[in-house]
């Protein structure tokens, strides 16, 4: 399962709400759940230690802004994305 940005916290809260649903991977990019006092301590149901994994998720790989951000401005995936320009 992959979500960016607030659908990363709609994601992370139905986990924690459903914790008999199944999930391999999650990858969030862009995820605002880390930010204190703006996201994590409003989510409902409260999972408790902030980074826990929900426990229907095997594994779970978060690329933070700063990762996508400088993987945008690589030139390759520029030129892959926009071909010619």
């Amino acid at each position: 399962m992959v979500a960016h940005s607030l659908g990363s916290v709609v994601v992370y809260e139905v986990l924690w709400a459903h914790p008999d649903l199944r999930v391999n991977r999650l990858v969030t990019l862009g995820s605002p759940l880390g930010m204190p006092g703006v996201v994590f301590d409003r989510l409902d149901p409260a999972p408790g230690q902030r980074g826990s994994r929900p426990p229907g998720v095997s594994e779970w790989v978060n690329w933070d802004f700063h990762i996508v951000r400088s993987c945008l401005s690589c030139a390759d995936v520029a030129e892959a994305t926009w071909p010619g320009r």
